[in-house]
């Protein structure tokens, strides 16, 4: 049986959207969601960063600056996905 790959699937809250994207990516991968924030966030991200292979935070964030970091240093690949405010063209 072939190895399904691991996911280190990353957000600050449990949007509807974003658990709708954990359940999807969870029929086919083996995935990890840590969704929370603060420093017990970030050595949660360090120690399971290791055995994932790739990364997938949702929003452009501080968390999601340190996953894709991490992502980096232990030459592993890593998504982000951009809404909202991360995207958002206000015009005066």
């Amino acid at each position: 049986m072939e190895k399904r790959p691991r996911i280190l699937f990353t957000s600050t809250f449990p949007a509807p959207f974003i658990t709708a994207d954990f359940e999807s990516l969870s029929k086919i991968f083996s995935v990890v969601w840590i969704r929370s924030h603060g420093v017990g966030a970030l050595l949660e991200y360090v120690r399971t960063i290791v055995a994932c292979d790739v990364s997938f935070s949702w929003f452009a964030s501080v968390h999601s600056a340190f996953v894709v970091l991490l992502a980096k240093i232990f030459r592993k690949k890593s998504i982000i996905v951009l809404g909202g405010a991360d995207v958002a063209n206000e015009i005066d």
